[in-house]
């Protein structure tokens, strides 16, 4: 195909596009997926993934159904929309006093560096005891752990130049695997959790108010989607939401 190349960044954009509307629908309309709240980007990975070369393109010995061009469009781009994602996160924002911001913010800030500073510690003894000894992997790959579970995604495309400077490209791919794995672990074992809390009145329920109307909605209302997997969100009848 004769396309310069800025007709095949807008091409990547459109398979892009497609893509994500397929996810979409698939999320709205297969059972299971919107109660389990999986974001419709990690469904149009998972479409990419069995679309592109790593698995219809193995079984077919070629590119499957994804174009190379538009591939290496794709690799770069997460690396330039972080920037965009990180510049915008204060928009329209007026900060706070440091008063106020370490008052609500000190519960999460000291879990978070418990867990950042565990991640980085259990990555550091694989990476020493058996990746690097038995696997020839780099040492560099000790921080991959707190970087695609506690960072994710953006995290792992923001230092990915750093890691591949450093001689380490090939962990920045498996970084993009793990927190892939983290956000639907945690996106899934979660809304298990809190299903689950729910409906066993034996749980204690640590709020105080019953919930507003527009925290009863559910997913599938807000999308017009009837779910019949699920059962409608049960109001909380334990006696800490009557207080």
């Amino acid at each position: 195909m004769n396309y310069t190349d800025a007709q095949w960044v807008g091409i990547a954009f459109i398979f892009l596009g497609m893509i994500l509307a397929l996810a979409w629908a698939a999320r709205a309309y297969i059972p299971g997926l919107a109660s389990l709240f999986i974001p419709s980007s990690v469904i149009a990975g998972f479409v990419v993934l069995l679309i592109g070369p790593q698995v219809l393109g193995a079984l077919g010995g070629g590119q499957g159904l994804i174009p190379q061009q538009v591939l290496d469009t794709w690799r770069v781009l997460p690396g330039l929309m972080i920037n965009v994602v990180f510049a915008a996160v204060m928009l329209g924002k007026t900060l706070p006093s440091l008063k106020e911001i370490w008052g609500q913010s000190a519960p999460h800030f000291i879990l978070g560096s418990v867990l950042s500073f565990g991640q980085f510690a259990l990555g550091a003894l694989a990476v020493v005891g058996i990746l690097t000894p038995f696997f020839g992997l780099t040492d560099k790959a000790g921080s991959i752990i707190e970087l695609a579970f506690a960072g994710g995604h953006g995290t792992i495309a923001g230092m990915g130049p750093l890691l591949t400077e450093a001689g380490a490209a090939e962990v920045v791919d498996l970084g993009l695997g793990l927190a892939t794995i983290s956000m639907a672990t945690g996106v899934i074992g979660g809304t298990l959790l809190v299903k689950y809390a729910l409906r066993h009145q034996g749980i204690s329920i640590a709020r105080q108010n019953p919930i507003s109307d527009a925290e009863a909605l559910h997913i599938t209302a807000i999308a017009g989607v009837a779910d019949q997997d699920d059962k409608p969100v049960p109001e909380m009848t334990h006696p800490a939401c009557r207080r």
